[in-house]
């Protein structure tokens, strides 16, 4: 009975116009799926079911706006002209769809002339001065900068958002700005669109760099274009076929995605050169049907048991609670497939096509020194020989560093800081670090509060006395703190009413669209907080001691207060994102373990591989460690990632080896095996780190430390198959007496 792969070089070889055609069709569907991929800049907070996940939900869908800011800077923003300008352009931002709310210090001032922007600057002078410096310190920080707070409707998404963002920058022109004066929207919308736009000519450009420095390594590598050029095609119709997918079904390009797409293209130019390679040799000795037929069933099956493996890796990355950590394994595998199909597919078919003929080996006079890739065999050979002789004391080392790496990466800090990731000369982030310098934090801390009668008298007090206590506790963090309670004290002349009827009349009076954004049907509320800007380490503490004092000073009997908002939002992704590495990590181990314990039916075969596979996973840690760099969304799938890229390499090469042994006994077998495929290993891995660098020029921080971790990362992979692995397969294949085991 024919194998699976007997049975494709079958259909290939006997219907090669038929598999062209397939080809063909599938570039097509891929080009116009590509044309559908979104874009998508949020970081989304971890899927959980826990209750404080529960009540980040129930706050995000009822309260949260996420609100868009008007910065208005001038010379004197308290200037009457300046007021005219912009309180009329606030009635026009109130008139569009989609906007909640829109408040400045302005129509505080309003409320005192009677709806009516005085004429006079003495007149104005003096109605400010009746505003509490407090309430001035949160919209107006000093003389040369204003703040208009826009609410869009509760619920909206960020896309949406983005949307009408966009509609309210083109209203700019309508705002008729003094001479002087500038008008800029700021704020999370504001930024995210920035971000999308940012990494949309991003993504371009670094796929374009990956493929130069790609190409410049084959050719460097392989000394002839025409022989890069089936590599690239092969690679090229491999992520098309990725990016058509991802149109179909509608999965975003992000910041996530975006770093899954050099992996591929390096992967994709690993699988086409491990096929391309091997065709190239056997065509040496065979017919050109034969090679294909070797190529085909040795090579396309021992790049598909390491695809798998690599799969496994990705699909670890499935149990995290990030949804971004979740569309990069999917990213990954997805492309893995397109690439490897399009490998098997186009290697051999091109070489049908064009009768093809093996690379020209330049035949050395007497005297001459040996082309590169003979001396590159004798020197991988020589090193294998070494590594054998001296298996022990060099495992041991490589195990030493391997072990302390793995004990070192839990002490690298997290940093889930959306900021930092950004451009620093982003004009969304400059216009939003201009906003928190002046006046704190633009998103703050809520606590959310639910159960009973929220505007009853002692639930009011308790809002109105624990919230201020926490303000003077927490006086170099908070800045202010706003609430249904402070509403109603402010009302009511700074008085609370000790009535249930005092309330409900003042309650009446407040406006609608001023009482939303705290009290929702009388049953849900929130305390939010002012906040000055700090760090998220800063963050975590200040809402864990929050809680502490909600539950020393508990709300009354039936109610409950829960701390929520964008700092449990950080909290809880550096908590997932902490927590979701390690088990990624262990998954992708065990998956692989198992897979190669059945594939190759024997312990000890399978741990050929895997030991090398964690010793590089410790070395990577270890790496991190030592350069100061930080997990992140992206760097956070190092382990699992490591784990599927470091599986090829070394199952690749364990496969060549297994073949040897054959015919040869075990250190033959290393020695010839490495030999023969650590060459091409070798050119995939610096065709694919070029692939990878191409990552550290991204205009991104998060981009470019995601690149020079996976070039490390790669470098330790090649280290790992060419030593590593010829090390512990030394040791492990040979019996007590130092003879070949049994196949």
């Amino acid at each position: 009975m024919l194998s699976p792969f007997e049975k494709i070089n079958q259909f290939i070889t006997k219907y090669p116009f038929v598999i062209g055609c397939i080809l063909i069709v599938m570039i097509l569907i891929g080009i116009y799926g590509a044309t559908g991929v979104s874009m998508n800049t949020t970081i989304q907070t971890p899927d959980k079911t826990d209750h404080a996940s529960y009540v980040y939900q129930d706050y995000r869908d009822n309260f949260q706006t996420n609100s868009i800011v008007l910065m208005v800077q001038a010379s004197d923003v308290r200037d009457v002209d300046v007021m005219k300008c912009v309180t009329a352009f606030e009635e026009i931002l109130r008139q569009q769809n989609g906007v909640e709310n829109v408040e400045s210090i302005y129509d505080l001032i309003l409320s005192y002339s009677g709806g009516v922007v005085p004429e006079n600057q003495a007149v104005l002078d003096e109605l400010f001065s009746k505003i509490p410096e407090s309430v001035l310190a949160k919209s107006m920080p000093n003389n040369q900068l204003l703040l208009v707070k826009i609410d869009p409707t509760i619920g909206m998404t960020d896309e949406n958002q983005q949307i009408l963002l966009d509609t309210l920058a083109n209203l700019l022109p309508l705002a008729n700005a003094p001479p002087g004066v500038t008008l800029t929207f700021t704020g999370t919308a504001a930024l995210h669109k920035d971000m999308g736009a940012s990494l949309g000519s991003d993504v371009g450009r670094l796929l374009g760099s990956a493929f130069l420095l790609m190409i410049t390594a084959l050719v460097l590598l392989f000394h002839h274009a025409r022989y890069t050029l089936l590599s690239i095609v092969s690679v090229v119709t491999g992520l098309l076929m990725t990016f058509g997918i991802m149109g179909l079904f509608q999965i975003p390009l992000s910041m996530a995605t975006m770093g899954a797409l050099p992996i591929l293209l390096g992967i994709g130019i690993d699988y086409a050169i491990q096929f391309h390679s091997r065709l190239d040799d056997e065509i040496r000795e065979h017919p050109l049907a034969e090679a294909i037929r070797i190529t085909i069933t040795k090579t396309g099956s021992a790049v598909f048991f390491a695809m798998i493996a690599s799969a496994l890796g990705f699909v670890a990355m499935q149990v995290s609670t990030l949804p971004d950590i979740r569309q990069f394994g999917a990213v990954a595998i997805l492309g893995l497939v397109c690439c490897y199909v399009a490998a098997i597919l186009i290697i051999p078919l091109a070489a049908i096509l064009t009768d093809y003929k093996p690379r020209p080996v330049k035949t050395p006079k007497p005297g001459d020194r040996q082309p590169l890739s003979v001396r590159y065999n004798a020197f991988l050979k020589k090193t294998a020989l070494s590594v054998t002789k001296y298996a022990v004391p060099i495992l041991l080392i490589l195990c030493v560093i391997g072990v302390t790496g793995l004990f070192v990466d839990e002490e690298i800090p997290i940093n889930t800081e959306i900021k930092s990731y950004v451009p620093v000369d982003m004009p969304a982030l400059i216009s939003i670090n201009t906003v928190t310098n002046a006046i704190g934090d633009l998103d703050g801390l809520q606590v959310e509060v639910t159960g009973g009668n929220l505007v009853s008298p002692d639930v009011l007090n308790w809002m109105y006395t624990w919230g201020n206590n926490e303000l003077e506790s927490h006086e170099w963090q908070f800045t202010s703190v706003e609430s249904v309670a402070t509403l109603i004290v402010s009302a009511n002349n700074g008085v609370l009413p000790e009535s249930q009827e005092e309330i409900n009349r003042i309650l009446a009076e407040i406006p609608a669209e001023t009482l939303r954004p705290y009290l929702l049907d009388g049953q849900w509320a929130v305390i939010s907080f002012g906040m000055n800007s700090m760090s998220l380490e800063a963050e975590r503490s200040l809402a864990e001691q929050v809680s502490r004092d909600i539950a020393f000073y508990q709300p009354p009997p039936g109610v409950e207060a829960v701390v929520t908002g964008t700092p449990y939002s950080d909290v809880e992704l550096m908590k997932e994102m902490n927590t979701g590495k390690l088990q990624m990590t262990i998954l992708a181990f065990a998956a692989i373990f198992v897979f190669l314990s059945v594939l190759y039916r024997s312990l000890g075969k399978a741990a050929v591989p895997l030991i090398p596979i964690v010793l590089i996973i410790g070395w990577n840690g270890a790496a991190m460690y030592l350069l100061g760099i930080e997990y992140n969304i992206l760097t956070a799938t190092m382990g699992a990632m490591t784990i599927g890229v470091a599986a090829e390499y070394c199952i690749m090469m364990v496969e060549r080896i297994y073949e040897e042994m054959e015919t040869q006994d075990v250190l033959t077998a290393v020695l010839a095996g490495t030999g023969k495929i650590g060459a091409a290993i070798s050119v995939s891995a610096c065709a694919t780190m070029a692939a990878f660098s191409a990552l550290i020029v991204s205009d991104f921080p998060i981009i470019r430390v995601f690149g020079f971790v996976t070039v490390i990362a790669m470098a330790f992979t090649l280290f790992g198959a060419v030593v590593a692995v010829p090390a512990v397969a030394s040791l492990v294949l040979r019996d007590k007496k130092g003879t070949t085991p049994a196949l």
